[in-house]
C-alpha cells in the first residue's frame, strides 16, 4: 500500500484504509491506518475511492507548490479543506459500514453520494486554480494545466456515476 493512498483496488476487491484529513496532508503526517476489505465493490465506490486518492495527491502537489506553507486564513484554502472533508466523510462512512458488515443505506445513496461528487468537482477546480496561481514557471504551468484537465474529467465522471446511482436508488425506492 502506498503511503499516500486512501485505497488500492483490484478487479474484485477494494482495500480501504483509514482516510487522512487535509491538514495531515498539508503537514505531511501519515498516522497508522486501520483497514477493511470490500469484495465486489460497486463502480461508484471505486470512483469515490479514486477521487479521494486523487484529492490526496492534489493536496500534496499544492503543498509542494506552496513550499510546505499554506495560509489557513485564505478563503480558497479553507474551501479546499471543506470539500476535502466532504470526500473524507463519504469514504469514512463506507469504511465504517464495511467494518460493521453493513451496506450503504438508501438515504445515504440519495443525498451524500451526490454531495461527495459535487464536492469532488468543486475541490478539483479550487485546488488546481490554487496550484496554477502559485506556479510561476511557464513549462511547469502547461504540465499542471494538463493534469488539471485530467482531474476535472475524472471528477465529472464520478459526478455522472453518482447521479446514475442516485437515479437508480430513486427508481427502486
Amino acid at each position: 500500500m502506498s503511503a499516500s493512498g486512501a485505497a488500492s483496488s483490484t478487479v474484485n476487491q477494494l482495500h480501504l484504509e483509514h482516510p487522512r484529513s487535509a491538514e495531515d496532508i498539508y503537514n505531511d503526517t501519515y498516522p497508522d491506518n486501520d483497514s477493511v476489505e470490500i469484495q465486489e465493490p460497486a463502480c461508484w465506490l471505486r470512483q469515490l475511492v479514486h477521487q479521494h486518492r486523487q484529492a490526496q495527491t492534489n493536496l500534496q502537489c499544492l503543498r509542494q507548490i506552496c513550499g510546505g506553507e499554506h495560509d489557513r486564513t485564505d478563503r480558497r484554502i479553507r474551501s479546499i479543506g471543506r470539500n476535502y472533508e466532504s470526500l473524507f466523510q463519504s469514504v469514512w462512512y463506507i469504511y465504517e459500514q464495511a467494518k460493521a458488515h453493513i451496506g450503504a443505506s438508501h438515504e445515504w445513496m440519495q443525498t451524500e453520494l451526490m454531495a461527495a461528487a459535487n464536492a469532488s468537482q468543486q475541490f478539483t477546480v479550487e485546488v488546481w486554480q490554487a496550484i496554477l496561481t502559485r506556479n510561476e514557471e511557464a513549462g511547469q504551468q502547461a504540465m499542471y494545466q494538463a493534469m488539471q484537465i485530467t482531474r476535472i474529467n475524472d471528477a465529472l465522471a464520478f459526478l455522472q456515476t453518482a447521479d446514475l446511482q442516485r437515479n437508480q436508488e430513486q427508481t427502486i425506492f
